[in-house]
């Protein structure tokens, strides 16, 4: 749920989105499927660096 949310909601996901489904030809579900993988990346990068998320 949190990707489906993210796709509908954030720009710089939504950028991601549309670069894959046009570009790179993939299919709905594969794009949630890489965007929930992205999620988790993003917030252990915050942690680790200790910054704020800069949207």
């Amino acid at each position: 749920m949190p990707a489906l949310s993210a796709v509908r909601h954030d720009e710089h996901i939504r950028g991601d989105d549309r670069h894959l489904t046009e570009d790179r030809g993939l299919k709905k579900l594969q794009v949630i499927c890489a965007v929930m993988r992205q999620l988790p990346h993003a917030i252990h990068g915050m942690f680790k660096t200790q910054q704020p998320f800069e949207g």
